[in-house]
């Protein structure tokens, strides 16, 4: 029984070392994550952007081939 304290002891001071390591590693990394962010708000724009252009394209071929069809 005693061993098994010692284990869970060692466990839990283990676990409280991480922890104090991750907690110090967020708080760097949290100022990177607000670029990212725009960064991926500014590619899902051009993305729908891109789509945007591209179906008005599509519909500006259909309506085309539409008009030949009509000859």
């Amino acid at each position: 029984m005693e061993l098994r304290v010692e284990k869970l002891e060692r466990r839990l001071a283990y676990a409280r070392s991480r922890k104090a390591s991750v907690a110090s590693h967020v708080n760097d990394a949290l100022p990177n994550l607000e670029p990212e962010r725009k960064d991926s708000l500014a590619d899902i724009k051009a993305a729908i952007h891109r789509r945007h252009v591209r179906n008005r394209e599509n519909s500006d071929v259909n309506s085309l081939l539409s008009d030949f069809g009509y000859l």
